[in-house]
């Protein structure tokens, strides 16, 4: 049996963070000694397969497991506990956040003396670990691990098959934010635009209405070995060929990366099941990470 322990970190800025640690039973001989996953959109610490697929795989196989809600798990979610009027969730998020948020988790590692730690996202989990890692570049991390990123180029949307539907929510967004309405709530009902779903004005124009958060114009900054995985079924806009141009940007750069383009794979890649970390833990090792 798995064995799964409640915990908690804070950020600097006052978030608590809830998550869980996966025991081993056993021990390896990787350079990394543990292990962050961390979450998508609307996503949290013990949904989806972060947990029941990628950490029991990773766990079983002698790695300790990480996984935090970010503050932006969940739609809505509470903010600081101590602010009664302090919102938070996928709705309210300010993308650069996160980095505070991952210095805590990682923070949280390195207090129980983890000192090579791979982060492990997925969605717009992958757009944080590798965002976080070109800006602090922290020594404690030893690899990346991009699952499924998303991307995030106010250019590229407009010149594709969404343009037409996002411009309406682009200005829409910035009348509200002009108007001193930032946290104006805005539904995005066509699937096609990228971040469909529920988000404050001000939330939307951080996260889609730049290129502050591209991955490709960021990935040659990290120092890390990176692993960049994708499906070829992945053709939204805010999916379509991200992978394989941040891929080759990293490759410019002449900076680790390896880019595992999965035949049929939708977005997150759950239909691979096990398959999918056993291909990270084989990246491992190819890697001499072990």
């Amino acid at each position: 049996m798995t064995d799964i322990k409640l915990i908690q970190t804070e950020t600097s800025d006052g978030f608590k963070l809830d998550g869980c640690y996966i025991e081993p039973k056993s021990s390896n001989s990787s350079a990394v000694d543990a292990i962050l996953l961390v979450h998508g959109t609307t996503g949290n610490f013990y949904s989806g397969s972060m947990i029941s697929i990628l950490g029991k795989y990773f766990s079983k196989n002698g790695f300790p497991v990480v996984s935090f809600n970010t503050r932006g798990h969940d739609v809505i979610s509470q903010g600081r506990p101590n602010i009664n009027t302090d919102f938070a969730g996928t709705a309210f998020e300010i993308l650069y956040d996160c980095l505070f948020d991952l210095d805590a988790m990682i923070n949280w590692l390195k207090d129980k003396k983890f000192n090579n730690v791979c982060l492990v996202g997925s969605s717009m989990g992958a757009v944080k670990v590798t965002y976080y890692q070109s800006v602090r570049n922290n020594s404690f991390v030893n690899s990346i691990v991009a699952i499924s990123p998303v991307r995030l180029s106010k250019k590229y949307y407009l010149n594709s098959e969404a343009s037409h539907y996002y411009k309406k929510y682009i200005k829409l967004a910035n009348n509200f934010v002009d108007s001193g309405l930032g946290d104006q709530l805005i539904t995005i009902k066509e699937d096609i635009v990228p971040g469909a779903g529920l988000f404050s004005a001000k939330a939307y124009l951080d996260k889609y209405g730049s290129e502050r958060y591209d991955i490709v114009q960021y990935v040659d900054k990290i120092s890390s070995d990176l692993l960049i995985l994708a499906g070829t079924n992945e053709t939204h806009p805010r999916l379509k060929d991200v992978a394989l141009d941040a891929y080759e940007k990293r490759l410019e750069s002449k900076k680790k990366v390896d880019l595992l383009l999965i035949p049929g794979g939708e977005h997150g890649l759950h239909s691979m099941g096990e398959k999918l970390p056993e291909s990270i833990y084989t990246w491992f090792k190819e890697t001499n990470l072990p």
